[in-house]
């Protein structure tokens, strides 16, 4: 299971968070966080960062213009197909905020935070060289999103907003804590 060392900020800022998470390994690395769940009728940085991770994708059919932080009949398609093509998510057709780990059981089953999926598969879009092995280029390549080039501005200001009042404290045993 993995699950978050230390989070950055805490929750309620109502845009986009950076938490970091570590793998079983033992080795940590930032991501992308939401601060809400979203799904139909929701809107704000939270949908923009999700149907822009879904446009990166190649088979959710929504495209980086479509990207305007409203979650209507297009994102409500691109979730359908992302949930038809990817078993490990929970085909429920909301995105929830990652507590702190990427994985989770509903009914006895294991799923993955489709946040997670979709970052790992942007990750691999952006950087295909990226074997998923290497959680820190996984990393710079997430952190680097907003000057990709290809990233929305309104996105891109969240990020980076969101990026900048994150502060991760140096390793200690008191940071390793889970703030919950």
């Amino acid at each position: 299971m993995v699950k978050a060392a230390f989070c950055g900020k805490s929750r309620g800022n109502k845009m986009v968070n950076v938490i970091a998470i570590s793998t079983p390994t033992g080795s940590e690395f930032k991501v992308w966080d939401i601060d809400k769940r979203v799904g139909s009728g929701s809107s704000g940085d939270d949908v923009r960062l999700v149907q822009y991770l879904m446009a990166r994708t190649t088979f959710c059919g929504i495209t980086v213009p479509q990207v305007d932080g409203i979650w209507g009949p297009i994102t409500g398609a691109a979730m359908t197909a992302l949930e038809a093509n990817v078993s490990e998510v929970l085909a429920d057709g909301v995105v929830d905020q990652m507590p702190f780990r990427i994985t989770f059981e509903h009914l006895g089953q294991a799923y993955i935070y489709k946040l997670a999926i979709l970052q790992f598969l942007y990750s691999k879009a952006v950087a295909p060289q990226n074997d998923d092995q290497d959680p820190k280029l996984s990393e710079a390549t997430l952190m680097a999103m907003p000057d990709d080039g290809v990233c929305p501005n309104d996105l891109a200001l969240a990020l980076r907003n969101a990026a900048a009042l994150t502060f991760f404290p140096p390793d200690s045993e008191e940071t390793q804590n889970t703030q919950q």
